[in-house]
């Protein structure tokens, strides 16, 4: 690729930004280019990051451009967007860029002065004729997942759900007369790359609830797992696929929430960075480790200074390695759909007298299936927990989960929807717990809206021999929900209706209840070459349900 990567410059003071992913049509206003900064202009320089994954050997994005907006409820139709267009589209690897790794993909971009509410990031349609960028990676698709399978490596497409209408990043952000704005967008492949069943084979969907860092107000933490607990070639006995995240409370005060996080290189070095603090200031995270076969250790109190990097002024978790314990595990899936199935889980537990739980584990479900593809393992130990000691070691106390041993509670989420209350599961070594579906609710003042329409066959597919289908339900560019259409294929009505969608009604407007909906079909027993994504249709919720939508199959 043509641009550079980076541990992020020396800056100073903190700002995260939560971002939604937004689908809802083309269009806007004059575009501009990256070009320097005049007196009326500050300069923007954006790069992209990512959390940890062990899931897979490479995730590929192609990225065309940056579009930036006043408001934060526009819509990609709408007027008033300034828009940045790469020269070329430029393909980055995201599994490059962990522990604390940017790569600059928007380099000194001039924005006119003022107040920002909304950023969207534009990735090159999956789909599209492979890009120059894409072809000179090697790549089958722009945008692409690479993983090892029984015997060799396997290039799988990651479908990016309305690309066109780019990736919203939504938060306040000021760009001053002559100013200077670094900002790093961060993805979470180990998270929202979400594998999903197709007939014989597997695809991956991007689902992200991203967020973005204004680097000069963050800071990092380094630390080290002791290689002795990892597993390899000489120690198969080890731990791996380890996670090491940063929390703090959420919003509500209810629970933990992750800040950022990362994974651990082949010498068990980890770096959390870049972490929200303040300039001039100092702030404490808890830091949770976890890994598979191992248990779970979480450090309280760790200090984090605004402006600090990598390789500057990093908080040391402590000075010698952490030794972590091995364990055994269980696994734990949910026995049918939970609704809709565009949600995530969390799995939580808590330190006995302590009043907050910390987030263990987290994954998306199968968008079209509404379970995890694959049940997802759960550890039976006990926490490990201290608190931070000046970076000297720390003294770790094991302890019963407050939910008690193998136990953990469970809470189903979703973009739009109301967090589920909590449930719990537990399990012993090598056995499957049933997870009880749930139906999450929607949060006043929205209220539950509906789609009717019909989806139509031009007759250019009827040869392809498709028998699955399922009609995509998108806000944001996240995928709400889906619902299976396979009987259209063989002839039958092809009428729909999707429902408990959050929206508006006629006395309350909800700004942003766009829904993009499109159809995926595929033969279920030779997927190459034989899956089909109708174009897309914009749906407006925010002032009701809405009737005679037409999809075509084409």
């Amino acid at each position: 690729m043509n641009n550079f990567s980076r541990y992020a410059r020396a800056a100073v003071g903190a700002l995260i930004l939560p971002v939604l992913l937004v689908a809802c049509g083309g269009g806007g206003s004059s575009g501009s280019s990256t070009s320097s900064a005049s007196p009326a202009n500050g300069t923007v320089e954006a790069a992209i990051t990512d959390a940890p994954s062990s899931n897979f050997d490479h995730v590929w994005v192609t990225v065309e451009g940056i579009w930036f907006h006043t408001s934060s409820s526009a819509e990609p139709q709408q007027a008033g967007w300034i828009k940045y267009s790469l020269p070329a589209p430029v393909t980055v690897d995201l599994t490059t860029l962990t522990n604390g790794e940017l790569d600059d993909v928007f380099p000194d971009i001039s924005l006119p002065a003022g107040d920002y509410q909304q950023i969207r990031l534009m990735l090159a349609p999956t789909e599209d004729g492979l890009t120059a960028s894409a072809k000179s990676d090697g790549l089958f698709y722009n945008n692409e997942v690479d993983y090892t399978g029984s015997s060799s490596t396997v290039a799988a497409p990651l479908r990016i759900p309305s690309p066109r209408s780019g990736i919203k990043l939504v938060g306040n952000f000021q760009v001053a007369p002559g100013g200077a704005l670094d900002i790093a967008i961060d993805f979470d492949i180990g998270h929202q790359v979400v594998e999903y069943a197709i007939g014989q084979g597997v695809e991956f969907m991007l689902k992200p609830v991203l967020t973005y860092f204004d680097l000069k107000n963050t800071g990092a933490i380094i630390g080290q797992i002791d290689p002795n607990s990892i597993q390899s070639s000489t120690n198969t006995s080890g731990g791996y696929n380890f996670i090491v995240k940063a929390e703090q409370l959420s919003a509500d005060g209810l629970y933990h929430t992750v800040v950022r996080a990362t994974t651990v290189d082949s010498d068990g070095n980890f770096i959390l960075y870049p972490i929200p603090v303040a300039a001039g200031t100092t702030k404490d995270y808890d830091i949770v480790l976890r890994g598979r076969n191992v248990d779970t250790y979480i450090v309280k109190g760790v200090p984090v200074t605004g402006g600090t990097t990598p390789t500057r002024g990093a908080t040391p978790v402590q000075s010698t390695p952490i030794t972590m314990t091995l364990d055994s595990e269980y696994t734990a899936n949910y026995t049918s759909a939970v609704s809709p199935t565009g949600a995530w889980t969390s799995f939580y537990q808590m330190i006995p007298g302590d009043t907050i739980p910390y987030q263990i584990r987290y994954r998306h479900l199968d968008p079209f299936t509404g379970v995890f593809l694959n049940p997802i393992p759960l550890s039976t130990g006990p926490l490990y927990w201290g608190t931070y000691n000046n970076g000297q070691p720390v003294s770790f106390a094991p302890v019963t989960p407050e939910e008690g041993a193998a136990t953990f509670d469970v809470v189903a989420n979703s973009l739009f929807y109301t967090r589920t209350p909590d449930g719990t599961v537990a399990g012993t070594a090598n056995t499957l717990s049933s997870l009880s579906p749930v139906t999450l609710t929607i949060p006043p003042p929205a209220v539950s809206d509906s789609i009717t329409g019909t989806i139509t066959e031009n007759g250019n597919v009827s040869g392809m021999s498709l028998d699955t289908a399922y009609l995509v339900v998108v806000r944001g560019g996240f995928v709400v929900d889906t619902q299976p259409e396979s009987s259209l294929l063989a002839g039958g009505n092809p009428s729909f209706k999707l429902s408990n969608l959050p929206g508006g009604s006629s006395s309350v407007t909800i700004p942003g209840a766009y829904y993009t909906l499109y159809v995926i079909a595929w033969n279920s027993t030779s997927v190459d070459d034989s899956t089909v994504v109708t174009r897309s249709t914009v749906v407006d919720l925010t002032q009701g349900s809405a009737t005679g939508v037409t999809l075509t199959l084409q």
